[in-house]
């Protein structure tokens, strides 16, 4: 009696278990169809494949405003770089002796007219002298001239007063002359904005530039697509 129990029991539980398993297979065949819907609708949804695609996009082209010698290639093909990065850099000897040598020509340059400003002041100076030496060659004659009539003095005498009179205008002349030579270079412009001063800060600024230029920069940040240095 008591065997053909348990016989009766399994018997009713095999059937229990097979619908348990078929139910969690089923569960489970329901939850990945549910995720692989939600993937698809979320990721695959978003995506095309295709053999004939291309992508677009800004192309820069780049190129050196200098010429030399290449130095180092920071940047290949297929690499991301962000805006201002060096990509190539150019040998700068050459640039860094041209912008030496035109800073001392600035230098140069800058001495020379101030020797020309000040030689203006110097020939004032100069005019003022010759005005006072001829204001005393005329008091002398003036006083001579008088002598002269009432036979006090030679006739020599007087000629010699006259002569430094003729001689101190003479003076004076030429100091007058070359004091308007040394203004007609520096005259109603002052050095910073004499010509030949910005001239030079030209080339200074010129040769700076050069400098600069011997990089390269990454104008805006991207991917470097060809590379033919």
């Amino acid at each position: 009696m008591s065997s053909e129990t348990t016989a009766t029991t399994s018997s009713t539980e095999q059937p229990g278990k097979r619908k348990a398993v078929l139910i969690a297979i089923t569960a489970a065949f329901l939850v990945a169809g549910a995720a692989w819907a939600a993937y698809y609708q979320l990721v695959l949804s978003r995506e095309e494949v295709t053999d004939n695609a291309y992508v677009g996009g800004n192309l820069v082209t780049l190129s050196a405003q200098v010429t030399g010698n290449v130095d180092a290639i920071r940047a290949d093909e297929t690499q991301m770089v962000k805006a201002g990065a060096p990509l190539i850099t150019l040998n700068a000897i050459d640039a860094d002796l041209a912008l030496s040598q035109a800073q001392a020509r600035l230098g140069n340059v800058v001495r020379q007219e101030r020797e020309r400003y000040a030689s203006v002041a110097q020939y004032d100076a100069v005019i003022g002298q010759r005005r006072l030496a001829l204001a005393t060659a005329q008091g002398n004659l003036a006083r001579r001239a008088p002598l002269a009539a009432d036979h006090t003095i030679s006739g020599e005498d007087l000629a010699h007063a006259k002569q430094a009179v003729d001689d101190a205008k003479a003076a004076l002349t030429v100091a007058q002359r070359q004091a308007e030579s040394a203004k007609a270079g520096v005259s109603g412009v002052n050095l910073a904005s004499h010509p030949a001063v910005l001239s030079a800060k030209g080339d200074v600024l010129q040769a700076w530039l050069a400098v600069r230029r011997n990089a390269v920069v990454a104008p805006v940040s991207g991917y470097v697509a060809k590379r033919s240095v």
